[in-house]
């Protein structure tokens, strides 16, 4: 808690701020290398990024088949991430990606402080675990445990060879990426494996955040249930926040416990009372997609819906009737968003000159919070909190009647929201 000077040398009200963490801080210029040959050496890791930039330092395990360079820029390690991941060099398919690991241990990592270092600390994690699927089914646990040993340590193997799927957890984030990387869409008996990380109920969506929160103040707010992986604030491409985060937990119970918590009650990560709302993540590839040769051939669907090739359909036929219906439920769909989202839009717009006037009104009232304290807590915030509808009897404060809260919150409209 630290305290702001309002210009006249005397006021100053409380600002929170998350501890400084100087070695989560996300350097943009260095950039991730897997599934490279195991022959491969640090001159060969030099040659293939310098085309896109000035490298500073390289780090290479040729044993676990990855590296980490760091570029002179961030725009030299994007174009670097543009043209390389996904290339096919020497056999292998690269796998370059920025690298988000922490400053301090990856210096460590490349040489500052011994040999063979890890990047990353080798604790649980959700981003350790993957998902195997496509196996077949004379698949054995050991042949599973083998398979991704070549990548680094096996912590757990968990196969449903009935199903023809299992998963593995890893030693390290590095080494999941690696095998990862090397082993989705390997050719296992005549089948093409996929391999992803699994998200096991570890991460949540985090919606409604205010424009303040920074990944740092969203780590230290869900800190409280346990250890937090990683905290993120996604941002559009000017590096605004959209409101919105992801929160990934080492442990599954504890995103559980932060998510019930969230939703049973208002989770405030600033001054102004604006609830976050939080939801379990979903997985979504976006990067490999489903290739032709994953998609399921069982049954009848497969040859039945193959049967014909990609067309328009031709006017006047029954086809190109249900083809039409499906069109103008899409339409009918997209028009009945369009309007949902100028209503809560409005409902917003609302809702947030509601809470600009609370706040100036109790600024006059009470114009410097205590110490140490919130400036929403007893009085004024219980008057607030009842226009809203929630029960605040645990706040302690006064709670007048709708009518005679100053301005009359009666004459305006209570939105649902």
């Amino acid at each position: 808690m630290s305290y702001h000077d309002q210009g006249d040398g005397r006021h100053r009200t409380p600002i929170y701020r998350p501890k400084d963490n100087c070695e989560a801080a996300y350097d943009r210029s260095r950039i991730y290398v897997g599934n490279l040959p195991h022959t491969v050496s640090e001159e060969d890791v030099r040659d293939l990024v310098e085309p896109y930039g000035e490298v500073k330092e390289v780090y290479v395990n040729a044993q676990k088949g990855f590296a980490f360079v760091k570029l002179d820029s961030a725009q030299s390690a994007e174009a670097a991430v543009a043209n390389l991941d996904m290339n096919l060099r020497r056999g292998r398919r690269l796998r370059v990606t920025p690298a988000s690991n922490a400053k301090g241990k990856l210096a460590k990592a490349m040489g500052q402080g011994g040999a063979g270092v890890r990047p990353r600390d080798e604790k649980p994690g959700g981003r350790c675990r993957l998902f195997v699927g496509n196996l077949p089914g004379s698949t054995s646990e050991e042949e599973l445990r083998k398979m991704f040993e070549e990548h680094g340590e096996v912590q757990e193997t968990f196969l449903n060879a009935e199903k023809g799927f299992g998963f593995v957890k890893m030693g390290s984030y590095e080494a999941a990426e690696a095998a990862k990387a090397a082993l989705d869409e390997a050719p296992v008996e005549g089948r093409r494996i996929q391999v992803r990380f699994a998200t096991q109920g570890t991460c949540l969506s985090v919606r409604n955040l205010g424009p303040w929160v920074s990944n740092e103040l969203l780590e230290s707010a869900f800190s409280m249930f346990g250890e937090v992986e990683r905290a993120v604030v996604v941002v559009d491409d000017r590096g605004r926040s959209v409101g919105e985060g992801i929160v990934e937990f080492a442990r599954k119970p504890a995103a559980q416990a932060a998510l019930k918590r969230c939703l049973e009650g208002c989770f405030l990560l600033t001054s102004e009372p604006r609830p976050i709302w939080a939801e379990p993540l979903e997985y979504r590839d976006w990067v490999l997609g489903l290739p032709e040769r994953s998609v399921s051939r069982r049954g009848r669907g497969y040859a039945r819906e193959r049967e014909v090739g990609p067309r328009f359909a031709r006017p006047g036929t029954q086809e190109h009737r249900v083809a039409e219906r499906w069109k103008r439920f899409l339409d009918f769909e997209r028009e009945k968003r369009d309007e949902l989202e100028k209503v809560l839009a409005e409902e917003r717009r609302k809702l947030e000159e509601e809470v600009d006037r609370y706040r100036r009104e109790q600024m006059v009232e009470r114009p410097f919070g205590p110490p140490g304290g919130s400036p929403w807590q007893d009085g004024p915030h219980d008057q607030y909190a009842s226009y809203l509808g929630y029960d605040t009897g645990y706040l302690g404060g006064p709670q007048l009647p709708y009518a005679q809260y100053p301005g009359g919150w009666n004459n305006h409209h209570r939105s649902p929201y």
